[in-house]
Order: C-alpha cells, then structure tokens, then sequence
C-alpha cells in the first residue's frame, strides 16, 4: 500500500507538469526584470530595473547570463532589429543612443541628444522615431540608423506634449500626446512625416507601449488597455487595468496583471485566465508567435510557455494494483 501511495503521489506531480500552461525559466539573478524581448525562438534579452545589466539568451531562455554590464550608465530601453543588430537609450540629460551590430556583446554610443527621451521606435536598421525634451511636443527621425536625427517641424506649432510613437509600416506612425489646448490628441502621418493629421481624442492615451497588427487595428497601453480598428480615429476600452500586453495577430493576444496572465482569442473582447504558476509580480511578455512566449517579473522570475498557455488536458486515467505493482 506504501508503494501504491507513493506511485500515486508521483503520477499527482507528473499530471500537474503536464496541465502547466507556463514553466519558470532560471535566469540566475534576484533582480526585478524588465523589457523582456525575442527576435527568434532562440536568441532573446531582458534588462534589470535600473538598467545596469542586459540578460541574454541563445537557446530560448534555457540558460540566461548578464551579456553587458553597463555599471552607472543606465539603460532605459531597447531594441533589437535582428539578432546582430539592436539599440539601447538612456534616459537622462543628455540621453545617450548606443548601437550594438554584433548582438549586445559590444555597444558604441553613436548619437547624443540634446535633452531628455522618452521614446524611441525604429522601422529597421535605418528608419526610426524619437520623443525628445519629454512632454514638450519635440519629434525627431532618423534615416541613417540613429547617427542623425532630423526635428518634424509640424510639432512646434501644434503640440504641447508627446508622449510614445507607434509604428505602423514604414510610412505610417502615430504619436499619442497634447494639443495647443491641451486636450488628448494623436498625431497621424501616412507619408513618412511630410504632413500629419491630428486626431481629438477623449481617452487619456498618453502613456504606454502601443502596437498595430495593420493599419486599422491596434492596442495602447495606459493604465487600461485601448483599441482601434479605424486607424486610430475610434478607441474603446478593453482592460481597466495591466502591466503589459502583446497581440501575434488581430485576434490573439495576451495581458499581464499582477502574477496573472490573460488570453483572447477574438481580440480583445473577451479573456481567459491563465496559469502562471508563480505568486511574483509580472511585468513584461513577448510572443515570437502564436505558441512560444515569455513573461518577466519580480525577483528574476522569467517564465515561458511553448504552447500559447495552452493547458495540457488528460481524456481519462484509470489505475490497478497488482501485489506491489501500480498498473497506469
């Protein structure tokens, strides 16, 4: 009966890895992390806090080591177009723009700006997009990948403050901000910068991360979670409150809140729970596609799942004893 027992206890613990919808990946650090980003299903990276360290992975999050010790020069975001090619920005004034071509194990800091970031988004290894002096309505590009950035004059005249720049095609960008007057606004262009639209808004979408599947549908993050599927002309509420999300195309998607991860399957309208297994706080996730995602969080919890948050679901279990022997 001992034995049965124990067999029974073991099978109890194989059956629960099996319906885990996320598995804890070892990332060998305590540090609160953030930022968490994949270019394939190999080769990701996830900064600390404060900045000071980049974690990198070359076998998806299997093993994980501190790539770049940045020290006090702190880091405030990043980007990787490729798996050579990636940019990192402080924050402070002046910020600093640092470029690595040989995926995150040497960097080179290759333009400094005059004032503060607040944002900055690139197309490819060339085109990109920055917020700069926060909050104070100054957009600049870049066409040579970051050595030279160009001020758009349209927004000395016709904002008062920009706060995050969503990239939707290489000609298409959005930048959520303020008016002259003060009021919600989202400036448009579909030409590249030439000329802009502005589009009143009554949400307060000033804040977070924003991502478009096409042009007509897309997500913001502010405090709640907003969509659109005009383009940015409409937006409707879908999520009170989060930390993070991420859609792999304009039905499915995911949002973390707390320790707790969410799935849609009819983009956005409805959500399901999810497992994360872990009672840390959960800060960031990245999908690479529709199965394979990782979420970041407190105390250096990185979790992974191969499989959407899919639980694995058994159909029928019958057992028998036979002597000492457990027949599953």
């Amino acid at each position: 009966m001992k034995i049965y027992f124990c067999l029974i206890i073991s099978f109890l613990s194989f059956y629960s890895n099996l319906t885990a919808q996320w598995f804890v990946q070892e990332s060998g650090t305590t540090d609160l992390l953030y930022g968490i980003k994949f270019v394939d299903n190999n080769n990701g990276w996830v900064t600390n806090l404060y900045g000071t360290k980049l974690f990198h992975t070359t076998n998806g999050g299997a093993d994980w080591f501190v790539q770049k010790d940045f020290g006090t020069q702190a880091i405030w975001n990043f980007t990787f177009i490729n798996n050579s090619i990636g940019y990192i920005y402080s924050h402070g004034g002046p910020a600093h723009l640092l470029k690595t071509t040989d995926g995150g194990t040497t960097w080179e800091t290759i333009h400094t700006f005059s004032s503060t970031v607040d944002d900055i988004k690139f197309y490819d290894e060339n085109t990109g997009w920055c917020v700069e002096s926060e909050l104070t309505g100054y957009l600049s590009k870049t066409t040579n990948g970051g050595l030279d950035w160009q001020g758009i004059d349209y927004f000395n005249s016709h904002a008062v403050g920009l706060g995050k720049v969503g990239i939707i095609n290489a000609n298409t960008v959005i930048v959520t901000g303020f008016d002259t007057s003060a009021n919600n606004a989202i400036f448009k262009t579909t030409d590249g910068g030439i000329s802009w639209t502005e589009i009143p808004v009554t949400e307060g979408l000033i804040g977070g991360r924003i991502q478009f599947i096409d042009e007509n549908i897309g997500w913001i993050e502010s405090f709640g979670l907003y969509k659109t599927t005009d383009g940015g002309y409409n937006w409707e509420m879908q999520v009170p409150s989060l930390y993070d999300f991420f859609f792999i195309n304009e039905n499915l998607g995911w949002y973390i809140n707390n320790n707790q991860i969410y799935r849609s399957t009819d983009g956005g309208q409805s959500w399901e729970s999810q497992n994360s297994g872990t009672n840390n706080t959960l800060y960031t996730l990245f999908f690479i596609d529709q199965n394979n995602g990782w979420v970041s969080g407190d105390i250096g919890t990185i979790l992974y799942t191969p499989n959407g948050g899919t639980p694995v679901e058994f159909i029928s279990f019958t057992s028998s004893v036979s002597g000492n022997s457990v027949n599953l």
